[in-house]
């Protein structure tokens, strides 16, 4: 499902400020024909800006596409609308952790930047817990290997306190998570996060080194186990202290100039690009 912004609605977006851009906003709307098929596999909607559904309208796609293995929800943009928060919270990943037991690879746009976005998905990670006894839990979710954030919402100035908040919750959400993406959103007019997700999806595997030791099923690499293996000893389980050091902002206090700080950041990209693609292929509709 593809319907991309042409060159001459670019330029007028980009030049003409009166513009109103709020008739872009896609809702439900735009995909809702697409519910009545219940047993998708692959739904991926390429609209050119993004779809912004409310935490209930993820809860009825969850529900309803239950066996998706890979699903996007207008992930990639080309344009945004200004000053637009996304609707839905955090609590959305956790309707797809919970329905969609075969999900590998999830896109959506979402806001994550602000606590009360992120107290939303601990809140329902609790109903959950407190509804299901706990040989039926469906979390943390073993399939979802990927997320894409797209133009998601977080800007927290890398905030220790709510970094650490964020990769906690995914470490209930997912035990299985090998990436997490987002786009440099800083010339689509939305708070650049792709710095912050990257230093949340590093504390994350932090977290679940010093837990569990790797024992999850995402191969793991050696330069990373190393790295991880220096920070216990440094820094143990405070993990506001490893989030401020944890690769992801132009400068880093563990590396000796800023070039080696970017090269980390590139290889962190590398490995989110190469296990996406491995992913998508292994569902590839033949």
């Amino acid at each position: 499902m593809t319907s991309v912004l042409s060159h001459n609605d670019l330029a007028h977006w980009d030049v003409d400020f009166r513009i109103d851009t709020r008739q872009f906003i896609l809702d439900i709307n735009a995909i809702e024909p697409a519910l009545q098929f219940q047993n998708l596999k692959i739904f991926s909607a390429c609209l050119g800006v993004p779809l912004y559904l409310t935490d209930e309208d993820h809860l009825r796609i969850a529900q309803t596409w239950r066996s998706v293995r890979l699903l996007y929800l207008s992930s990639i943009v080309q344009r945004v609308v200004w000053a637009h928060r996304p609707p839905a919270s955090i609590a959305s990943l956790v309707h797809y952790a919970r329905y969609c037991r075969g999900l590998k690879a999830l896109g959506l746009c979402l806001d994550a930047s602000t606590q009360a976005s992120v107290d939303t998905g601990v809140q329902a990670i609790a109903a959950h817990k407190e509804t299901t006894p706990e040989s039926n839990s469906s979390l943390p979710s073993p399939s979802i290997q990927m997320i894409e954030f797209g133009p998601s919402w977080l800007e927290c100035n890398f905030d220790p306190v709510q970094i650490h908040a964020l990769a906690k919750a995914f470490t209930t959400l997912s035990s299985n998570l090998a990436a997490r993406r987002a786009c440099r959103t800083e010339e689509l007019g939305v708070p650049q996060a792709a710095w912050t997700w990257m230093k949340v999806h590093t504390l994350y595997e932090y977290i679940l080194f010093t837990d569990r030791g790797w024992s999850v099923n995402t191969p793991r690499s050696t330069w990373k186990s190393g790295l991880f293996s220096k920070r216990t000893e440094d820094y143990g389980e405070d993990y506001e202290r490893v989030a401020l050091v944890a690769p992801g902002s132009s400068v880093e206090a563990d590396f000796d100039d800023d070039q080696n700080a970017e090269a980390f950041n590139q290889i962190m990209y590398k490995t989110a690009r190469e296990e996406l693609a491995k992913i998508s292929k292994e569902h590839e509709v033949m």
